[in-house]
């Protein structure tokens, strides 16, 4: 759960889309647009990409990686001259989110005892449901510091750094291990 409320911050960098756009581009809203789409299609490829995710030994430590690498990536992300470079970059950032999404919630299905599985799916359903506007947020407090890009690279920072310290403390996210999927009979 830690991993996941650190991540939920990550789509809040949609909100300073539109003051980047302005900054570097004059407000362009076709590439506005493109990068809110952006996201979602990686997200998109992500999830149809996701079969090589169920035969993972170290879930943990691939869920850890998508995690640090994404906000690697959000950092390059404010750092691109061009479109095209951050069009590119929000594409795999979305493609880590997915990631992200699989592993979390394969983790929660096979590590949650069945009588708590319903109300800690809950816990999980709120949580992605608010993430974006919680990190929506803290992203637009950014931006009332810094001007856009920078926001967007101090946000990054801070998950980074966030999302380190997480592989450091959640040791025994590092340690979990794959299950095969048993075969469930269909009557």
């Amino acid at each position: 759960m830690a991993v996941g409320t650190l991540a939920m911050f990550a789509p809040g960098i949609v909100a300073l889309l539109p003051a980047l756009v302005a900054q570097r581009f004059d407000g362009n809203a076709s590439i506005t647009g493109l990068l809110f789409a952006a996201v979602a299609t990686g997200a998109m490829l992500g999830a149809i990409t996701s079969g090589w995710l169920g035969g993972l030994r170290r879930p943990g430590v691939v869920l850890l990686a998508a995690l640090t690498l994404t906000f690697v990536i959000m950092i390059a992300f404010g750092l691109a001259p061009y479109a095209w470079l951050m069009l590119g970059l929000l594409v795999v950032v979305g493609y880590f989110e997915s990631v992200q999404e699989v592993l979390r919630y394969t983790l929660i299905q096979q590590h949650t005892p069945g009588p708590l599985l319903g109300r800690v799916n809950g816990i999980w359903m709120a949580q992605e449901v608010g993430g974006v506007t919680v990190g929506s947020l803290v992203a637009g407090a950014y931006g009332a510091i810094w001007v856009a890009s920078d926001a967007v690279i101090y946000f990054g920072l801070t998950l980074l750094v966030l999302s380190l310290i997480c592989a450091v403390v959640l040791r025994s996210l590092v340690r979990v291990r794959g299950e095969r999927p048993t075969a469930i009979p269909v009557s």
